[in-house]
Order: C-alpha cells, then structure tokens, then sequence
C-alpha cells in the first residue's frame, strides 16, 4: 500500500505542478515525478492483482522514461512518426514547389 501511496502522490503532484504552469511538461522534473509515480503504482498494481492498472503503470512510466533519458541527454525528439510539424512542413512544400 506505500508504494502505491507514495506513487499516487509523486503522479498528482506532477500534473499539479504542471496544470498551474509552476513546471514545464517537457521538464526534467516532470518526467522524473512521473516516471517515480508510475513505478509505485505498478508495484502496487502488482501486489494488487490488478492487472490493467499494472499495464496502464508499465507503459506510462516507460513513456516518461524514455522521455527523461532523452531529456537528460539532451535530445529532446523521438524520432516523428506523424506530428503537426510533419504536416506542417508538407504544407509549405506543397506551396513553394507551386509558386
């Protein structure tokens, strides 16, 4: 049950934080609190027996995971597989192959 407390407590505080713009969503704190949060809630998930609340934890804290290596190493981007960016720029591609 400590885990899960702890967990509980480390998820809300980093959307908390986030909703009233007192840390950046992209930030290194954000994502360790998620990553932390995410890793109590498995283990009591796990302990538990709830396993679609396990799963939703694993990947959750695997997204904030690979986000905070990628932080840290300072590369903000994974590679795109479809973004607005992308749309963006075929957009504009689009408008100067015309011109």
């Amino acid at each position: 049950m400590t885990f899960g407390i702890i967990g509980l407590i480390l998820v809300l505080a980093a959307f908390g934080l986030y909703a009233f713009k007192m840390i950046k969503g992209e930030g290194t704190l954000y994502f360790s609190l998620n990553l932390f949060g995410a890793i109590g809630l498995s283990v009591y998930a796990f302990q538990a027996g709830n396993w679609i609340f396990l799963i939703l934890e694993t990947i959750w804290g695997i997204f904030a995971g690979i986000k905070l290596i990628a932080r840290l190493v300072g590369k903000m981007e994974l590679p795109e597989i479809i973004t607005i960016t992308t749309v963006r720029n075929a957009s504009k591609n689009r408008k100067r192959k015309a011109a």
